[in-house]
């Protein structure tokens, strides 16, 4: 493992604690802009409870699962650091870190959190009755919902990771080819979680648009469908590049990975391997990717053709987003083992 830094390590309740209010903070902004973006583009900007049901179940849901892989991560991360006192007696379970139970433990945590959140979305509902849900309303059910959900499925897979990274001198699991770690056991299930969640935020957002060629308020076609590329770009490149570069920096420091080809694949300690190729690859999916994707959408496109467009495309990106930029936080942290 890497040296402790410098930086006092915190109580466990204290580490946690704050983890939470941060979370809560970035939670709050990242709920008004999707609320404003949900209600913008709803008839007469606002929401159905039925609409209102599946933003709060979808967004829950994906809470659920991403907050769990990165709490994990993060509280390994913490605990290799040293900014957080590791508890003497770890609680007892599964290797956290192994592709299966990172997965089935962040799909159990998302559907449970899209289930609260769609029972909450029920009373809501019944509050609402009959009436549609303006901004106001979408944001507060957004956090009280699906903000809960992932607050706590944070602060529980956080634990999870710290005990993890405790109990590695009593059990550590064999080491998995970088390769294999990177692009099948997390870029691959990351892509087709994101076709999911894609698809269903372009199903939310044009749902109330007018299909087909005839002109209208509220037509779909090509400039509306795509108007956003850059952004999902922007996003995508950001977000999980960020999150895969932690999941590799704590992979590498925990020795679960071995390179395929060590000859090749050896970085000197000294001349870690820069972002350029992330920077690189969101600029072709901006402005040579992005400007071709309408030539897959025929004039007058169906919800359906923009929902596949859109989905693959965001699903392609992550994919490939999630496979550099964990390789390179792994290759990076090994040199200095």
């Amino acid at each position: 493992m890497s040296a402790p830094t410098a930086t006092a390590a915190k109580p466990l309740r204290d580490h946690l604690a704050e983890d939470a209010r941060i979370n809560a903070v970035l939670l709050a902004v990242v709920f008004a802009v999707v609320g404003g973006l949900a209600v913008s583009r709803a008839s007469a900007n606002v929401l159905t409870p039925t609409a209102l049901a599946v933003l709060l179940a979808g967004t829950a849901a994906t809470l659920g699962t991403m907050n769990w892989i990165n709490g994990v991560y993060g509280g390994a991360l913490a605990a290799v650091d040293g900014t957080v006192q590791t508890p003497s007696v770890p609680i007892e379970g599964r290797d956290p870190f192994a592709a299966r139970n990172v997965w089935t433990s962040a799909v159990v945590w998302g559907a449970s959190a899209g289930a609260w959140a769609a029972a909450g979305a029920g009373l809501a509902a019944v509050a609402l009755d009959g009436r549609r849900a303006q901004f106001i309303v979408v944001f507060v059910a957004l956090t009280g919902l699906a903000g809960t959900a992932g607050v706590v499925a944070n602060a529980v897979a956080r634990r999870t990771g710290i005990d993890g990274v405790r109990r590695l001198g009593v059990a550590t699991a064999p080491a998995v080819p970088l390769r294999r770690r990177a692009w099948r056991q997390l870029a691959l299930p990351m892509a087709v979680f994101q076709f999911a969640v894609n698809a269903g935020v372009s199903v939310l957002v044009f749902h109330d648009y007018t299909t087909g060629t005839a002109p209208g308020p509220k037509t779909l076609d090509e400039t509306v469908a795509l108007a956003d590329v850059g952004i999902t770009v922007l996003i995508v490149c950001c977000l999980f590049a960020y999150y895969a570069g932690r999941w590799g920096r704590a992979d590498g420091a925990l020795g679960r990975i071995e390179l395929d080809d060590p000859a090749a694949q050896a970085v000197p300690a000294k001349s870690p391997i820069g972002r350029q190729g992330i920077v690189y690859l969101g600029l072709i999916a901006a402005f040579v990717i992005g400007p071709l994707l309408g030539m897959l959408l025929p004039p007058g496109p169906s919800l359906l053709a923009v929902v596949l467009v859109r989905a693959t495309f965001a699903a392609v990106l992550v994919y490939l987003v999630v496979g550099v930029a964990y390789v390179r936080a792994a290759l990076n942290t090994v040199a200095v083992q």
